[in-house]
């Protein structure tokens, strides 16, 4: 597999998709250089992880989370890897939202123009009244029409845990204009309960919501009605996600989220004090 390196500190902290993860399993039986190498990560996961977490200027987040959208360089010696752990995970942290608490920051006032978007195309997908572009329960080919047709990416699980059931039911996904922005709907069910999520490019959308940092995972809440809406910007995209589910709505990211840790922080939020 090459460029393995590139994915060893995403395996490590167990993000991959499960076919990528047994991809990189399946090349660290056959390479001894990376088998090494993922030593050395695992062990700077655990020195970082024992570290007092220290402050991080925002621009200086800001910076570092645009260098990883943009893209990082395809061979890393992780013969350093060692020395440099806490910048790999700090790393990893701002790419993928692993790191930190999650907070809920309830809103006031009325929604941005991109979160109306998300709202009224949440009750049109309600209603039954909203055109999908592709209709499709396929994870692999939702996230590859995603990137196709609306330039943007969607991290949708493709392995589910047993204790999903059939619980996640995904409907397809449509090339919409959210507040003046091209940005990307996707439509599916949780127990059976229609769940809308609208993501576009953060620079396209001039409102857009508050941004994961090093401190930890910020999302923005709003209760509209029977309305749950959350709403953030990480790696370079901004999302809104609407439905009716209960507390904070926050089942309805278990779609995306399925490893423990993961799981644990969102269903700990608990229930919205209405």
């Amino acid at each position: 597999m090459a460029h393995v390196e590139d994915v060893l500190a995403r395996y490590c902290e167990d993000v991959l998709p499960e076919a990528e993860a047994r991809a990189v399993e399946a090349h660290l039986q056959e390479c001894a250089a990376c088998r090494v190498a993922e030593a050395e990560v695992r062990r700077g996961i655990a020195w970082a992880g024992a570290m007092e977490p220290v402050a991080l200027p925002e621009p200086d987040a800001v910076r570092i989370r645009r260098q990883l959208v943009e893209g990082r360089p395809r061979s890393v010696p992780w013969r350093w890897a060692a020395a440099a752990a806490a910048v790999v995970v700090l790393a990893v942290g701002l790419a993928h939202g692993i790191r930190g608490p999650l907070t809920v920051e309830p809103a006031g006032g009325p929604p941005t123009r991109f979160e109306q978007a998300a709202l009224d195309l949440h009750d049109r997908h309600a209603a039954g009244r909203l055109a999908l572009d592709l209709r499709s329960s396929s994870v692999p080919e939702v996230r590859r029409w995603a990137e196709e047709h609306a330039g943007v990416s969607v991290n949708l699980a493709i392995a589910r845990p047993a204790e999903d059931g059939d619980r996640f039911a995904l409907e397809g996904a449509a090339r919409v204009q959210a507040a003046g922005a091209t940005a990307l709907a996707v439509a599916y069910r949780v127990d059976g309960q229609p769940v809308t999520l609208l993501t576009a490019n953060e620079t396209d959308v001039p409102e857009r919501a508050p941004e994961w940092a090093l401190g930890g995972k910020r999302v923005r809440f709003r209760s509209i009605g029977t309305h749950k809406l959350l709403a953030w910007t990480n790696s370079g995209q901004t999302y809104a996600l609407v439905s009716e589910a209960p507390g904070y709505g926050q089942q309805s990211c278990l779609l995306c989220h399925t490893t423990g840790a993961r799981r644990d922080a969102i269903r700990a939020l608990g229930e919205h004090p209405d």
